[in-house]
């Protein structure tokens, strides 16, 4: 998988929201939080097409498979400057790359 482009940004947010700042007797109003994960999976059926004889805009026939890797990241952060308060935000970039089938590789990226 090429995700090399993306490595610097995500070694930096890494970095940014590895700890909470605030004093040690003291509840800090920063909480930040990151994971990581990677998959890898088969897909029978990329073009999602059944066995009739309709071939894919590409050409390829019906139940084209190929092998799918992914790799995602969840970076999160919550403030909370009084006990009747919090904001909450999230940000999850998943790269997707298929084996066979370069032009359906995909990045996702989610805030929230």
């Amino acid at each position: 998988m090429h995700v090399s482009r993306h490595r610097a940004l995500i070694i930096g947010l890494c970095t940014l929201l590895a700890g909470s700042a605030g004093a040690a007797d003291a509840p800090a109003p920063w909480k930040t939080g990151a994971s990581a994960g990677a998959r890898t999976v088969y897909d029978s059926n990329v073009f999602l097409q059944d066995n009739s004889a309709v071939i894919a805009p590409n050409g390829e026939p019906a139940n084209a498979g190929s092998m799918v890797g992914s790799v995602s990241l969840s970076l999160g952060a919550t403030w909370t400057p009084s006990p009747s308060f919090a904001f909450d935000a999230g940000y999850s970039p998943e790269f997707t790359r298929y084996e066979r089938f370069r032009s359906e590789d995909h990045d996702d990226h989610r805030l929230t």
